[in-house]
Formats: C-alpha cells, structure tokens, sequence
C-alpha cells in the first residue's frame, strides 16, 4: 500500500469506493430528512414556531421577545416536546 492509500488518498479503492461511500450518505441523509418530516409534521404550530427559532441557534430570551411568552415557560415546553419526541 503507498502512502497516499494509507492516509485515505490514491484511487478510492481501500474500504470501498468513493461512489459507494457517497451513495450510502446520500441514502443516510434521505432516511434522516424524511424521519425529520414525519416528526415536523407532529408539531403544533407553537411547537414548530419554537423548533424552528431553537434550530436557527436562538436563545431563549430571544424567542421570549418573538413569541410573547416567557423564557423559562418556553424551556419547559422544549424539554417536554424532546422528551415526548425521543425515542424508546
């Protein structure tokens, strides 16, 4: 094997193709998005409003000011959507 092999270069032929290990991503990435959407789909408008401001990286007393509702109220409701989300 020559170095460009062992450091993950050369011609993709070690551990699988390039192609393959791409293809397998991309099937990842279609059964993750389509999970993603049922889960959305289960959501309440409030719930999805907040989602929606927690996935963009929003603190809490940011989405407070959007939605007219208290910081440690809308944890509370966060914790309890994860929890009834969560599998298992």
């Amino acid at each position: 094997m020559d170095g460009a092999a062992k450091r993950g270069g050369g011609d993709g032929a070690v551990g699988g193709s390039r192609v393959e290990d791409a293809a397998a991503d991309e099937g990842e990435e279609r059964v993750e998005s389509a999970e993603f959407l049922a889960v959305w789909g289960e959501l309440s408008g409030e719930e999805r409003e907040l989602a929606y401001f927690r996935l963009r990286g929003m603190e809490w007393d940011q989405i407070a000011v959007q939605t007219g509702k208290s910081a440690s109220g809308l944890r509370q409701q966060w914790s309890r959507l994860v929890k009834r989300l969560r599998p298992g």
